[in-house]
This record gives structure tokens, C-alpha cells and sequence, in this order.
């Protein structure tokens, strides 16, 4: 009869490896979810701001100027805002999108809306009237409000119809800077503008403190999430 010389795992052995297994995907696997996520945000970030971009490129080829398109002088009154705010929408931007809900500025709400990096609620430029909201074909979250500037001679003028976009909708965490970030439709360039300036340093610094201009430092940076990033 012959021997087999093979050696066999002892169950102390086994053990130890499946510990070591363990041990490392217990150090690596939260980075790789990280990973992950952060490079999912980007591509929903970039599809959505694809998305609304070639609407108002649509919309601005059929219906001209985006300045003309009845922003006009501020009201006070609230519903006032809400009917002028919902015929801008409904008349020059929602034909252009693909929706799945129409909510407008009442119906089906998540609350809250969304919280800054700091934890204060959204307040879509410190309005009372709240803001209008859309969901688009692929989930993402769209909540519309107008935003004014002072003139020359101290008047309240309406300049940008701004957007928070909330890309994975009302799944949490709804933070700006990690799945909510800030658009605006400027009459100045007559296209779709992530919130933020020319300078990386303090749009980084404004993404840390409150989250407003996470989405320009994502676009600033080749559209990565690079590690100063405050994820």
C-alpha cells in the first residue's frame, strides 16, 4: 500500500487565515465603499447637470433670451412669487425635462427639504415661500426657487432661478455637499452654473463650512472628489 505525503490545513490553521481575511477587509472595505460612493455622486452630478443644461439650451433656442423670460421685478407678496415662479417653470423649463411628479410648491415634500454641511435646514435664499419642486425619470430631486440681486439703485431685481438638485432624491442623507449640491440658470451667460467662482480655495472653503459650492469644486476638479474633499 502507498502513503499519500500530502499535508492537510490543521483547523488552527484555517482559523487564522479566515482571521487575517477578516482583519484586512475590515481595514480596506470601508475606503472601497467610500470610493464607491464618492464616484457614484460625481457621475449623478455630471448626468444632472447634463440634463437641466440641455433643457435651457433647448428652451433658449425656442423661446429666446433667458433674461426675457419674465424674472422681472420683485413682488412681496408670497403667492405672488409662487404664481410667477410657476409660470417661469411650467411655460420655459418643465416641457424640456423628463418628470415622474410635478409637485409644485405643496405636494409631496420631503421634510426637511435638505441641511447644509453644518446642519441648518435649506433656506433657497433666506424666502419664505419655499421652493418648487420636480422629480426627474431618474430619481433626481429638483427643487426650483428665484433668487434677487440689488440694482444700482437699490431695488430688488430677480437675476438667477436657482435649483438645489438632490441626485439620488429623497434617499438620505439629503446633505448639501454629499448628494444635494447648487445650480443656477444665469441670464449673465445664458446657461447652467454649478454655485461657486474661479477660485478652488474658496470654493473648497465655502463646501467645508456650508456645503454651497461642493458641486463647482467636483467640476473644478476634473470632475473627481479629491481627498481635502469634505466628504
Amino acid at each position: 500500500m502507498q502513503h499519500s505525503n500530502k499535508k492537510a490545513f490543521t483547523l488552527a490553521e484555517v482559523l487564522i487565515t479566515l482571521g487575517i481575511i477578516g482583519v484586512v477587509a475590515a481595514i480596506t472595505m470601508p475606503s472601497i465603499i467610500q470610493n464607491y460612493q464618492k464616484k457614484q455622486t460625481v457621475e449623478r452630478l455630471k448626468k444632472s447637470y447634463s440634463t437641466i443644461s440641455q433643457a435651457l439650451t433647448r428652451s433658449v433656442s425656442d423661446n429666446g433670451d433667458f433674461s426675457e423670460w419674465g424674472l422681472g421685478p420683485e413682488e412681496t407678496d408670497n403667492s405672488a412669487i409662487r404664481d410667477r415662479t410657476s409660470k417661469i417653470l411650467n411655460t420655459y423649463i418643465i416641457p424640456y425635462l423628463k418628470l415622474t411628479k410635478d409637485c409644485g410648491f405643496t405636494e409631496c415634500r420631503t421634510s426637511p427639504d435638505g441641511i447644509h454641511q453644518d446642519g441648518s435646514t435649506l433656506g433657497f435664499g433666506s424666502r419664505t415661500y419655499g421652493a418648487y419642486l420636480i422629480y426627474l425619470a431618474d430619481g433626481t430631486r429638483v427643487m426650483f426657487f428665484i433668487d434677487h440681486s440689488t440694482n444700482s439703485s437699490g431695488v430688488n431685481i430677480y437675476q438667477n432661478l436657482r435649483m438645489y438638485i438632490d441626485i439620488n432624491g429623497d434617499s438620505k442623507p439629503n446633505k448639501l455637499g454629499r448628494d444635494i449640491f447648487g445650480l443656477s440658470l444665469e441670464p449673465s451667460t445664458q446657461k447652467v452654473n454649478l454655485w461657486g467662482n474661479s477660485d478652488r480655495n474658496q470654493n473648497l472653503y465655502n463646501c467645508e463650512i456650508r456645503g454651497n459650492y461642493c458641486g463647482k469644486l467636483i467640476e473644478q476638479d476634473s470632475w473627481q472628489i479629491k481627498s481635502d474633499y469634505p466628504w
